[in-house]
């Protein structure tokens, strides 16, 4: 399941160019539109079923706190989607974000008194699942955002159509799930901690090149740099959910699933509207679109390396956390 929903993020330009340079742009919305109609009443003739309580209690699921959370949610994207808009010193941004934040509070607020949870945000107290949780956000934000960013980036400065500005991150995303399977046996010989290394490093290595070689991007770097990229979101993406489901007894791993699959989602969102409002922002100024779009991939690349290096720094943290904690077990014993 980790497998697939990492690998769309990137098979979506390809489809979409497809679509757009065969048939029109208004297609890639009809022919998903029957499919997320099918999905949305399986998932509301689901979702309705009472679950039933370890204490024989029946529990309906919360409407209003998912509403309430979904403003949340939907306030920030807003938020950032405004930054491309009108500017990051626009009044629209700013109010945007205050109002996003105070819903942020209010909803932590309900839930802290609530008797139900949307998801169980208790199990961020547990340093590992958060550090996992952080790390698997990077990665989900990184992938996403990136996997809209170059088809622009080879469409704009590259002068490809949108067909070929899809098909340039085709083999990163086949090569990637390929290799996924391969990489969960490696947790499962090896540990945690080697694939995530060698996923994360791939990650920040990718993204760092993608700054340094940008005035002089061509297709095949641009196809190759991905392709190292989707190793390293292969090697961590489905490893890093399974390390934070071992930190939690076997009845809460259904829990752990629903928080990371929902931040999977918001993660994406979030790297869309963020890289896309960078660059729409510095169209604002009026000048060439070739010139501010060389410029605002310029400054994602490096927020997406600093996001990459954070990611790094959470897994080499939560290794020597782990160590701490065997070493105090052993001299407890002893």
């Amino acid at each position: 399941m980790t497998h697939t929903t990492s690998l769309s993020p990137a098979l979506g330009p390809t489809y979409g160019g497809i679509l757009n340079t065969l048939i029109n742009w208004r297609w890639i919305f009809w022919v998903v539109l029957p499919l997320s109609i099918v999905v949305l009443i399986m998932g509301m003739s689901s979702i309705n079923i009472p679950v039933q309580h370890k204490d024989g209690e029946k529990l309906s699921f919360d409407s209003a706190g998912m509403v309430w959370l979904s403003l949340v949610l939907i306030g920030f994207v807003w938020t950032f989607n405004e930054a491309g808009l009108a500017g990051w010193t626009s009044g629209a941004f700013w109010i945007s974000l205050v109002i996003s934040i105070l819903l942020l509070a209010s909803y932590a607020w309900y839930n802290s008194k609530s008797s139900r949870e949307v998801l169980d945000f208790g199990l961020l107290k547990k340093k590992a699942v958060w550090l996992h949780l952080v790390n698997y956000f990077v990665l989900a934000f990184v992938n996403i955002g990136i996997s809209w960013l170059l088809p622009m980036v080879a469409e704009v400065n590259l002068k490809q159509s949108s067909m070929v500005a899809g098909l340039l991150v085709l083999p990163g995303a086949l090569i990637g799930a390929i290799i996924s399977p391969s990489t969960g046996a490696i947790m499962d010989k090896k540990g945690a901690f080697l694939p995530l290394m060698i996923g994360n490093i791939c990650l920040l290595a990718s993204v760092v090149l993608f700054f340094f070689l940008n005035n002089v991007m061509t297709s095949m770097i641009l196809l190759a740099l991905f392709i190292i990229l989707r190793i390293g979101v292969a090697f961590s993406f489905g490893n890093v959910m399974g390390a934070a489901s071992q930190q939690v007894v076997p009845e809460k791993r259904g829990d752990i699933n629903s928080l990371f699959n929902m931040m999977q989602q918001y993660a994406g969102a979030m790297g869309t509207v963020i890289l896309a409002s960078v660059v729409s922002s510095l169209e604002l100024h009026g000048g060439s679109v070739v010139a501010e779009t060389c410029h605002g991939s310029e400054i994602d690349y490096v927020i997406l390396s600093v996001l990459a290096a954070v990611a790094l720094v959470t897994v080499i943290v939560n290794r020597s956390t782990r160590k701490q904690a065997v070493k105090k077990v052993t001299l407890a014993k002893n």
